[in-house]
């Protein structure tokens, strides 16, 4: 299962699969291994799982989660569509609402340069923790981490 670039027919189906009105799409910078970014248009982002062993079942435990973590408060962009039809695509895809700002590990930042970054988003994950208590899902989609202690 290659990676995946994006052709403008392949971008128009899924557009046209989901109902979807946005005009132009471009790939873009990503700091992660996991997934491919696309923004479609300026109000969304399209990612594709990469060959990554881990990267489909994060699709699959971000299509739950995600509104969990929305539902909690926690401040995440909104999951417009989780498709695993395989009709477009080998692989399940996932399209949220775009939040507009810099991708954090591609600043050029120590984090004591931006300290209130980083105490927001430990409040978030506190939040999170502290919130979220338990979780429905039917078809077993959320990953199932080890809770190792680290030294």
């Amino acid at each position: 299962m290659p990676n995946i670039e994006l052709t403008l027919e392949i971008v128009n189906a899924i557009l046209e699969e989901h109902n979807l009105n946005v005009s132009g799409f471009e790939k873009m910078k990503s700091t992660g291994m996991v997934n491919t970014i696309y923004a479609l248009g300026d109000e969304l982002v399209l990612r594709i799982p990469n060959d990554d062993p881990s990267a489909i079942p994060e699709s699959f435990t971000e299509s739950i989660a995600v509104n969990i973590a929305l539902q909690a408060g926690i401040q995440t962009p909104e999951l417009v569509v989780f498709d695993n039809s395989q009709t477009i695509l080998d692989r399940p895809f996932t399209i949220y609402k775009r939040v507009h700002g810099d991708t954090l590990g591609l600043l050029d930042l120590e984090p004591n340069q931006i300290p209130e970054t980083y105490r927001a988003v430990g409040r978030e994950l506190a939040k999170l923790h502290s919130e979220v208590l338990e979780v429905y899902d039917p078809l077993g989609r959320l990953d199932h981490p080890g809770y190792e202690q680290s030294r």
